[in-house]
């Protein structure tokens, strides 16, 4: 990964944070990405990885919003140059039954953990084509099994599995 760029979207925490320490670690170069609310752990994270030998800049951008998502891989080209790895990592859960589940409950889980990943791939794939990259989306066994009270986040979930399949045949 020396050399790298990799984004990692949702990174201000958990997973996201854990797989933008560990390409650090690598040596890849790594573009960090959340919304608005998380800067200061993005800040705190930007500083833990620099100590690490990388360079590394973080990406304030709603993966629900396609216009933040084309400024944030305008930026990362602009501040890195190139993008060789993009980790589809952004998510929430809103867990409820569905009895009980109201329509922005349902669609804010849509809204970022699956077009997230539509928007974000679709706003930086120019640059993963042109570097031969690799994109990684994370998603759950609960996309393949289903969980109670997660109607949302398992539609959401599987919709990753199969748009990532598909993509990989494009």
């Amino acid at each position: 990964m020396k050399g790298k760029t990799a984004l990692i979207t949702g990174s201000s925490q958990g997973i996201g944070k854990a797989i933008a320490i560990k390409l650090a670690l690598l040596g890849a170069n790594i573009a960090l990405n959340d919304i608005e609310s998380q800067e200061q752990n993005l800040k705190e994270l930007k500083s833990q990885i620099e100590a690490k030998g990388v360079k590394t800049q973080y990406f304030l951008a709603d993966v629900s919003n396609l216009g933040q998502t084309k400024k944030m891989a305008e930026d990362i080209k602009q501040e890195f140059g190139s993008l060789d790895v993009l980790v589809n990592n952004a998510g929430i859960t809103k867990d409820r039954t569905l009895a009980k589940m109201t329509e922005d409950e349902w669609q804010r889980v849509i809204d970022i953990d699956l077009t997230g990943v539509f928007n974000v791939t679709k706003s930086c794939l120019p640059l993963i084509i042109s570097n031969k990259g690799k994109i990684v989306s994370i998603s759950s066994v609960v996309g393949q099994h289903g969980n109670f009270g997660q109607t949302n986040y398992a539609a959401a979930k599987a919709g990753v599995i199969g748009f990532t399949k598909s993509l990989s045949k494009e």
